[in-house]
């Protein structure tokens, strides 16, 4: 599971990086808080906070303040980041939609503490696939809405069109949205989303055909 995560990312920070653009503007607003707590609104894999926690690079590991289910409207689940076809088609973001609603894990912590998950989305290159979305994030026992980090696919890394993600990578995010405890009617819609599980021929394909490209 870790070798495909680190292969996608491996070709990620190779193709991404090819087409140079000016670096994201990070929203400082919600970066440097007078509290000193930053708010991630979780969409993709980091459902788990037991993934999330343990991502950080090197052997350090995330330590979270909270850790609670919570939406966010007029939103979507997105699969439109670039991937590894066939192994990873597409990697999970979040995009505007006026007819959404979108659940995830609204996630507190320092401001240290997320620069690792950031870096861990790649976010320390040149020219990161993802950019730090503003949203407001509603959580399930409130209704009060918190202002929160989110990520989106940039543009030079954007599917025109949504792909069908990985089994392994959907698994994931069901995996983590049971443990949050995210509505029923969440993890169905995730439970229905079509996926592509290439034969174990394809994969080693598609592995030895990655290294031949990035070399």
């Amino acid at each position: 599971m870790v070798y495909f995560e680190l292969l996608s990312l491996l070709f990620l920070s190779h193709v991404h990086g090819v087409a140079s653009l000016p670096p994201p503007v990070r929203p400082s607003s919600l970066i440097d808080t007078p509290t000193g707590v930053v708010h991630y609104f979780a969409v993709g894999s980091n459902l788990s906070r037991h993934k999330l926690e343990n991502r950080a690079p090197g052997n350090s590991t995330i330590k979270l303040l909270s850790f609670e289910p919570a939406v966010v409207e007029q939103h979507r689940l997105a699969f439109n980041l670039k991937g590894f076809p066939p192994l990873e088609p597409g990697m999970g973001g979040i995009e505007p939609s006026s007819t959404s609603t979108i659940h995830g894990a609204l996630v507190s912590l320092s401001r240290s503490e997320y620069e690792k998950v950031w870096l861990s989305e790649g976010g320390g290159s040149s020219n990161p696939s993802y950019y730090e979305y503003p949203v407001s994030a509603v959580p399930y026992n409130s209704t009060t809405p918190i202002p929160a980090i989110s990520f989106r696919a940039r543009p030079h890394a954007r599917l025109k069109t949504d792909a069908s993600p990985s089994l392994r990578y959907l698994n994931l995010l069901i995996l983590g949205a049971t443990e949050l405890n995210l509505h029923q009617s969440y993890l169905d819609y995730l439970k229905s989303i079509p996926t592509q599980n290439p034969s174990t021929f394809l994969r080693f394909m598609s592995v030895n055909s990655f290294f031949i490209t990035v070399r």
